[in-house]
């Protein structure tokens, strides 16, 4: 118990003895993590955006002509019970037409003399499977009976799925990198603190103490310093959102990180870093 104390107090105490190594680490766990959570924001909201314009992505199922409306009401059953169709709503012939008359000129919709206009399903996917998937799943459809053509713009969802993936790639890189920056300047603090302090651990080595005490303080400290840095950036990552109104520009639900998850990260970072650095030389 007393050990413990000891390494409590000695890794708290480390904080305010050391106060320029303090605020480096804090500063550049407190950078990172700020950083980080901008970069989440933004990467979220694209991706929530490609997301939006992948939903909007229809399959226009034709029907044949002559079908009753309990006909129709089964096929639209058959329709929803397949795997990863969301909605399939209905329009008739006349629905058809009136959006015909509302994209071109009544003088040129009054020429038809008769409505050519086949009735549609407009049926909305899940495009989380692939295109394989989806190429069988429209397969499916066509196969049921009253359905006498399918639609489906598969170039614009290959390009889509693409462009996505992609854009995630790149945004998984960044976010790595940034956590690479931030490892990287732990590092050489950590390192700088240990050379600073090395007559004092060879001291501690030489009357005979445990490593398990000498490295102690140095975690207890890292992990102090972590908290610090992963409250700080959520303040100021809510500071620059209501500075910058960056809510109205990205108008992503979760703005950030949950609270603790940063903090968490901003600790294990923290902790991991010195862990790391400390095995090597102690």
């Amino acid at each position: 118990m007393n050990i413990l104390f000891f390494i409590i107090s000695e890794g708290l105490k480390g904080l305010f003895r050391s106060k320029f190594s303090t605020f480096l680490t804090i500063a550049s766990l407190l950078l990172t993590l700020t950083l980080l959570n901008i970069y989440f924001l933004i990467s979220q909201n694209i991706l929530q955006k490609v997301g939006e314009l992948r939903g909007r992505i229809t399959i226009e199922a034709f029907l044949e002509d002559g079908l009753s409306e309990n006909e129709i009401t089964k096929l639209q059953q058959k329709i929803l019970q397949i795997a990863k169709v969301d909605t399939a709503v209905f329009f008739s012939k006349d629905a058809a037409l009136k959006k015909f008359q509302e994209l071109f000129t009544d003088d040129y919709s009054q020429m038809i003399e008769e409505n050519p206009l086949p009735a549609s399903f407009q049926i909305r996917i899940r495009l989380d499977g692939g295109e394989q998937n989806t190429a069988q799943l429209i397969s499916k459809i066509e196969k049921l009976e009253g359905i006498d053509e399918v639609i489906f713009h598969r170039k614009l969802l290959t390009a889509m799925n693409y462009y996505s993936s992609s854009l995630r790639q790149k945004l998984i890189f960044i976010g790595v990198g940034l956590l690479f920056i931030s490892f990287g300047m732990l590092w050489i603090n950590i390192k700088i603190t240990l050379n600073a302090k090395a007559r004092l651990i060879e001291t501690m080595e030489l009357v005979g103490a445990k490593r398990s005490l000498i490295r102690g303080p140095f975690y207890v400290q890292s992990i102090f310093e972590g908290m610090v840095a992963g409250v700080g950036s959520l303040f100021l990552c809510y500071l620059l959102v209501y500075i910058f109104d960056l809510k109205t520009i990205l108008p992503y639900d979760e703005l950030f990180f949950y609270p603790i998850y940063a903090v968490l990260i901003s600790i294990l970072l923290s902790f991991f870093t010195c862990f790391l650095a400390i095995r090597r030389q102690i």
